[in-house]
């Protein structure tokens, strides 16, 4: 029954690899601070990936792999950040097949919105350079909100490329089957007006 329930089709793991290997890719090459695909990675992975196991792991391992290269950081702070991927890949398991703009933006938006709060509150809690009072915690916030910007900024980007490109891919043989169909109506039925024959005077 265990070995039943983690079998993995051949669509969820190349998914599952491409995915991981975006996330890694996009955190080693040069970047702005937090302009990143992980949230949107997550939040496509719970969409499309039918195995709610794998679609969650996907944007973990990716996460995991490039710290692995970059280096570990605080542990609390490093298990903050890992947790609030657990949101967009829930959202994106919730998302409904027909997508719209506003919703994967309201995803969006959530999961930069997560990922801001809990980080920043590990940060205060674990980090000497805040004081331990409500005014400790605004400060901490305060100099998280450029990193936000990138964060969300990076989010929207990725998530438009990731859904705009599943758009693209399984759309275009519905548009190719469409202009081949008008181009044989259009071929096979019988021409209009006249004929220059017809139109030579008598």
């Amino acid at each position: 029954m265990l070995a039943t329930s983690f079998k993995i089709s051949k669509t969820d793991a190349c998914l599952f690899v491409g995915l991981a290997a975006l996330c890694v890719v996009t955190r080693l090459i040069p970047h702005p601070p937090n302009f990143v695909a992980i949230g949107a990675a997550a939040l496509f992975a719970g969409w499309v990936i039918r195995n709610r196991a794998v679609a969650l792991l996907a944007p973990l391992t990716g996460m995991a792999i490039a710290d692995f290269f970059l280096g570990a950081y605080h542990w609390p702070v490093m298990l903050a950040v890992y947790c609030t991927l657990v949101l967009p890949t829930a959202l994106g398991m919730l998302l409904s097949r027909r997508w719209s703009l506003a919703s994967f933006a309201a995803c969006s938006l959530a999961g930069a919105s997560c990922h801001f709060v809990v980080v920043n509150f590990a940060v205060w809690q674990c980090s000497p350079w805040y004081a331990k009072t409500v005014l400790g915690l605004i400060e901490c916030y305060a100099a998280g909100l450029p990193f936000l910007k990138y964060k969300l900024a990076g989010d929207l980007v990725w998530t438009s490329v990731l859904f705009g490109g599943y758009a693209l891919v399984f759309a275009a043989p519905k548009v190719l089957a469409a202009v081949h169909s008008l181009a044989g109506k259009l071929a096979s039925s019988p021409p209009t007006g006249h004929t220059a024959e017809e139109l030579q005077p008598e």
